[in-house]
């Protein structure tokens, strides 16, 4: 049971569950860099005079703007066998007019090269994902642009191929780390707008009258969300090895 955080919003849900997922092996070294797949143009170097990406062939650009946050995302879908469209090329994302990400996606996916910045352009973190998981070294740099640490997340194991084996010869598998998925969905019910902080990223977002905040985290099984609150702004802190989402009134915001 989790103790319940008296808040200046109203707090629409609070949902936790267990997984015996790994968690990506993550060290405060410095390793060098392993060699990766061939980079292509970053994303923002692929847009149109007519503000379109250059997606790949058998591909659309798609564009979607969020006046309520003011931010515009561009990117390339693709229809796949079953009538669905997956995102599949290079990926944008601009608030209030400046490049705050840019990356590619491969079969729906997050793949590749991405660059998370700040409103002010500086960079916030950089590095690969591999069929959507974060993979290598990646880079965090404070809002004064000093590099503040690199974090190795390997390199995802690849699937095991099926092979037929006697059961009684297989060694017992070593048992994997539990992780933790949490999930909190904030609503400002105030008459004023609010100042939405994600920590410890310094994501930070205008939270409009009625807008519903979804923010959900996955990790080591070793900590929780924790919400700060003001008249002013919510503050969000995820714990440390946590991977986090947002959604803004149902519209995915970060990977």
């Amino acid at each position: 049971m989790r103790t319940s955080i008296a808040l200046a919003v109203a707090l629409a849900a609070l949902a936790c569950t267990r997984s015996e997922d790994a968690a990506p092996a993550r060290t405060e070294s410095e390793p060098p860099v392993a060699e990766a797949e061939p980079r292509e143009a970053p994303a923002s170097e692929r847009v149109s005079s007519s503000g379109e990406l250059d997606c790949p062939e058998g591909t659309r650009s798609t564009r979607l703007e969020i006046p309520a946050v003011d931010t515009v995302m561009t990117w390339c879908v693709r229809e796949v066998a079953d009538g669905r469209e997956v995102q599949h090329g290079p990926w944008l994302k601009k608030r209030g007019g400046a490049l705050v990400e840019e990356g590619g996606y491969r079969d729906g996916e997050r793949h590749g090269a991405w660059t998370y910045r700040r409103g002010d352009g500086s960079k916030q973190s950089e590095g690969l994902y591999t069929d959507g998981r974060k993979s290598g070294v990646w880079s965090f740099w404070d809002a004064d642009g000093e590099l503040i640490r690199n974090v190795d997340y390997g390199v995802p194991a690849p699937e095991a191929a099926e092979t037929e084996s006697d059961p009684a010869e297989a060694e017992p598998e070593a048992e994997a780390p539990k992780t933790i998925t949490v999930s909190l969905r904030l609503e400002n019910a105030h008459e004023s707008e609010l100042l939405f902080a994600l920590e410890p990223w310094a994501e930070e977002y205008d939270m409009p009258p009625g807008a519903s905040f979804e923010v959900e985290a996955s990790g080591p099984d070793t900590g929780d969300l924790v919400v700060e609150s003001s008249e002013e702004a919510i503050t969000v802190w995820a714990w440390e090895g946590s991977e986090v989402q947002l959604w803004v009134d149902g519209v995915e915001m970060l990977p």
